[in-house]
């Protein structure tokens, strides 16, 4: 019985994301810090604050799967003319199964240079890194086992179960680098791409009982690559298409879609989105196209609320209707500055 309960808690150390083993947001681009380390402190103000809170499985399970996020981040302007900038953010990450009470709690820090490549400032070349603490753990008391049967209706006996340790942390490095450019004042471009969990850290509970033939859970290196841009169509309209694609072990995962901004304002600073996308996951064995996806958004000045929900394809065609994925986001942008300098934002 206690090589089941290493064994299931193992199993958990991988029930990060459905399709993966790190959390995953569907509006990415709303997580910059957690996309790409290089992406801290591109923003078109002085300072940015986010928020992110997604819900899975809230019609499968009593306690849902959440997904909480929260970062903050800052810009310097350095150099001779001011053009070049560094910056500075936190992150803030929290998984839940709430079912098991398993946690994910991750912690980091992250710092960018951002180097103007042309003298109007149309070019940005950006690197950045960054440094973390992850901390996992699981509540053994939601755990039952056959001892604790009563004969009737229950598991309230004492268990003879001898528990491992079921609270753990280790430390994650990374680092990325970003390209943008303007090449009109109706056009732009973001490239760029990041690698997270360098050294492949250790993520399992089983690993630390000291049990010979219980295999370690390595925290597979992570590669992410995204691109988007921005095309005006019109006085008061854009097209922003939007790809992403993360390759972490046998996994791979990619996001192609398409968002419309209108302006609803003549000063640019109020707007609203909406828009669609596709997503394709594989896992051990081949590529499927797994999740559709709406979004809608609104720009007031410096704030920007974002909703998403995902429609799994899967569930189209059996009796699992409707379980479906929940994601809701809100950042402020200090110092707003809407003129027409070009600033790599995602």
């Amino acid at each position: 019985m206690r090589k089941i309960l290493i064994t299931v808690i193992s199993v958990f150390s991988l029930l990060v994301s459905v399709k993966g083993q790190d959390a995953y947001f569907t509006q990415f681009y709303a997580n910059p810090l957690e996309l790409n380390p290089a992406l801290t402190g591109a923003v078109e103000g002085t300072y940015r604050v986010s928020i992110s809170y997604r819900d899975q499985w809230s019609g499968l399970v009593d306690n849902p799967y959440k997904t909480f996020g929260l970062y903050g981040d800052m810009r310097f302007d350095v150099g001779k003319n001011g053009n070049d900038f560094v910056g500075g953010g936190i992150t803030f990450l929290s998984d839940k199964v709430g079912t098991f009470d398993f946690n994910t709690l991750g912690i980091k820090l992250s710092s960018a240079f951002h180097k103007s490549l042309d003298k109007q400032t149309k070019q940005y070349l950006s690197g950045g890194l960054y440094f973390g603490i992850t901390q996992k753990n699981v509540n053994v008391e939601q755990l039952f086992f056959d001892d604790q049967f009563n004969g009737l209706n229950g598991y309230n006996f004492p268990t003879g179960e001898v528990f491992p340790e079921n609270n753990f942390g280790f430390m994650d490095l990374g680092m990325g680098l970003n390209y943008a450019i303007s090449p009109t004042d109706a056009t732009q471009f973001t490239i760029g791409g990041s690698v997270a969990h360098l050294h492949e850290p250790s993520a399992s509970f089983g690993s630390r009982t000291g049990e010979v033939d219980v295999p370690d859970i390595k925290l597979y290196r992570k590669w992410t690559g995204y691109f988007s841009a921005s095309f005006d169509v019109g006085e008061t309209v854009k097209i922003l298409p939007r790809f992403s694609m993360l390759s972490q072990g046998p996994y791979l995962l990619m996001n192609l879609g398409t968002n419309v901004r209108l302006q609803i304002n003549d000063h640019n600073t109020n707007a609203v989105q909406f828009g669609l996308g596709l997503r394709m996951a594989k896992d051990i064995e081949k590529l499927t196209a797994s999740a559709m996806y709406l979004t809608a958004g609104i720009e007031l000045g410096g704030f920007i609320i974002g909703l998403s929900y995902d429609f799994n394809l899967d569930d189209l065609t059996n009796e699992r209707l409707g379980q479906g994925v929940m994601e809701l986001s809100f950042t402020y942008v200090g110092e707003y500055d809407n003129s027409s300098t070009f600033c790599p934002t995602f």
